[in-house]
């Protein structure tokens, strides 16, 4: 999971410039072990695949967006943190008015258009295209490695079967109009289940009526799009779809407008750009971020909302900090006088998670808002932000206590403890919170104890006991170390950073 968590080069992590979103770049590391969820996708996949051997077109239309697409890939956010430039991912513009893309990201238009046919031997951004639809109707699993080979040719012919087309293993216009419908079918079912959530939601006064209508004139939006947009963006545009179906019975007055502006983003994106690119990010008119994920289209994503939200407290943008902070309260799940802020879609582990690191962040956050506004209430938040971590988000690692990056496993994540003690320790100076401060402590204690688990000596580890970091991480490591140094006057960071930039220096082992 982890490997493609960073890409190094999209930010400037340690200057004061920011820079736009660059092309991605995957950094090879360690990976946190992948915990199954209790319902397997494969399973779902077997079961499904019964049905359309049983001569079910309908069967094929479930499988659409049941298996989602195959590549996890993630995101660009924990280097940001060090120097407090954390990313800004996309100019904010108003919530009625289309997301804005990261200027990086070409549009549409400046893709070339793709030959209405493609057949064994060919390669090319079309031909990945093509596999990434096939993936995501559960008729091809192997690499979407746009080359046009017989496994490829092999699944066209198995859809081009299932829809009463001319069996050829040839992708030509009849078999694109085949994904496009088979994607429109299953996103028909799903606008049904909507519509009359919404109405429901209305009825018995969960909803306002000018909300639900809001809602509708999206998920309108949505529908023609998906129908129209070729098959590899409909299938993402479907997925982001289903999951907001998956979520009907929960539409309210603080969820609905968050699930549909999320949709919205994610209609208005893919309908200008490819969904390959996968260091995409845009914000909504609060500034809240999505992040791209290929088999999820763009999800709200806390920590980068929060690095967003730390960028603009620090250069005293009181504006654009007081939207965005009340924009991700209003996010916030509420847990007695704890408040998270969760991802909805699976990342190695169940579909919702919650991160300690993330928390940290926030609360840093929304205290450094707090701080610069006066607004007490953000400085209750920012606690409440706080309260999370020690009540679930930790881990008992060495007789001491660590932050937990992902609250499904048991990894003990170098980076996020030493990021985390940095943004709790500014939370602590602006909150005065006693608590915290002796929570703080106890981070370090333990991190000081188990740092030599961290060194090979000639490099750092990504995790207790595991692989050697990659160098974008080890140089994460580095930056924290040195800044833990400048913060505490403590020898031990001094002299830890000291030696690992080192490593840097030397080329590693």
């Amino acid at each position: 999971m982890a490997d493609l968590f960073f890409n190094d080069e999209e930010f400037d992590w340690w200057g004061d410039r920011e820079l736009e979103p660059a092309t991605a770049v995957a950094v090879p590391g360690a990976l946190p072990p992948r915990l199954a969820p209790p319902r397997t996708l494969a399973g779902d996949l077997a079961r499904l695949r019964a049905r359309v051997a049983r001569g079910s077109r309908r069967s094929l239309a479930l499988l659409a967006l049941g298996l989602g697409l195959t590549i996890l890939l993630a995101i660009a956010v924990r280097p940001l943190l060090v120097n407090d430039e954390q990313a800004a991912p996309a100019t904010a513009t108003p919530a009625n008015e289309p997301a804005v893309t990261s200027p990086s990201v070409p549009a549409a238009a400046a893709d070339p258009s793709p030959p209405s046919v493609l057949e064994e031997g060919d390669r090319g951004a079309p031909v990945r295209n093509l596999q990434v639809a096939l993936t995501a109707l559960g008729a091809y699993e192997g690499p979407a490695d746009a080359s046009y080979g017989a496994t490829t040719s092999a699944a066209v012919a198995a859809f081009q079967g299932t829809r009463s087309l001319l069996v050829d293993g040839v992708a030509g216009e009849d078999t694109a109009s085949g994904l496009r419908q088979a994607l429109v079918e299953r996103a028909q079912e799903d606008e049904e289940i909507v519509k009359a959530e919404l109405a429901a939601s209305v009825e018995d006064g969960r909803l306002g009526e000018q909300a639900a209508a809001d809602a509708r004139a999206i998920l309108t939006q949505t529908m023609a799009a998906i129908g129209d947009l070729e098959p590899s963006r409909g299938a993402v545009l479907g997925l982001v779809l289903h999951h907001v179906a998956a979520v009907a019975d929960g539409f309210g007055p603080a969820r609905t407008p968050a699930l549909f502006t999320q949709l919205r983003v994610n209609t208005e994106r893919l309908g200008a750009a490819a969904p390959d690119i996968a260091d995409a990010a845009v914000s909504d008119g609060t500034g809240v971020v999505y992040r791209f994920f290929p088999d999820h289209g763009y999800q709200f994503h806390p920590l980068a909302s929060f690095a967003k939200l730390n960028t603009l407290a620090r250069r005293e943008d009181r504006e654009a900090a007081t939207r965005l902070a009340n924009a991700l309260v209003a996010r916030g799940v509420r847990n007695g006088n704890a408040l998270t802020w969760q991802y909805r879609f699976p990342f190695g582990g169940p579909a919702v998670w919650e991160s300690g690191f993330a928390q940290a962040t926030g609360a840093q956050a929304l205290a450094r808002t707090g701080a610069l506004t006066g607004d007490g209430a953000l400085l209750d938040a920012a606690e409440s932000s706080f309260r999370a971590i020690p009540r679930g988000l930790t881990l008992r690692v060495g007789g001491g206590t660590w932050i937990q990056e992902y609250d499904y496993s048991p990894m003990a994540v170098l980076n996020a403890q030493l990021q985390s003690i940095v943004s709790l320790s500014e939370y602590v100076k602006l909150s005065q919170n006693e608590q915290a401060e002796a929570y703080v402590a106890g981070l370090s204690e333990t991190t000081q104890q188990l740092i030599g688990s961290f060194d090979t000596g000639c490099w750092s580890r990504y995790s207790l006991d595991g692989n050697p970091a990659t160098t974008g991480y080890h140089t994460y490591h580095v930056k924290l170390l040195e800044r833990l140094a400048r913060e505490t006057s403590d020898p031990f960071w001094r002299e830890t950073g000291r030696r690992w930039r080192g490593y840097l220096s030397a080329g590693g082992c």
